[in-house]
């Protein structure tokens, strides 16, 4: 039952994302505004935002064609679908998963960003979903995570 809510509450974000909320776009501050105080990337460049990390469970074998997702979103607001920052498409064939997101500009501080992904098979069919909400703070290089099976 757990795992049908999930589905269920990932196809509302989508299908609310493709309405679109009528606001402005995600919160990354491009330069000036209120940057976090801290560097935005891992690799010591300024101008790009970087994160990394592993997806586990370790050892899944997934079919020929298989593709992860991870998109790094802002859910500061819980009234409408949350806001892509950056999204990572890869086609893989097990778990673990090493990704990096790297995006322009800074996250704003006092925001709520969060990490998430999804692996589908070559049909679109969702296989597996992180279930726990993965937080980001601004500043912070490195977010390894789980996913679990769909049934």
């Amino acid at each position: 039952m757990r795992h049908l809510v999930a589905a269920f509450l990932v196809v509302a974000a989508v299908f609310a994302a493709a309405c679109g909320s009528g606001e402005p776009g995600p919160t990354v501050d491009p330069g000036g505004g209120t940057p976090s105080p801290s560097s935005n990337s891992l690799s010591g460049t300024v101008e790009l935002g970087e994160l990394d990390g592993t997806i586990i469970p370790a050892g899944a074998r997934l079919p020929d064609g298989a593709v992860v997702v991870v998109t790094l979103a802002d859910v500061s607001r819980t009234d409408v679908a949350s806001e892509p920052i950056t999204r990572q498409t890869v086609p893989t064939t097990a778990i673990p998963f090493d990704y990096e997101l790297t995006w322009s500009g800074n996250l704003v501080a006092g925001r709520t960003y969060a990490v998430s992904a999804r692996i589908e098979d070559a049909d679109d069919n969702l296989l597996y979903i992180n279930d726990t909400a993965f937080d980001i703070t601004p500043g912070q290089t490195t977010q390894d995570f789980w996913v679990i099976a769909v049934s």
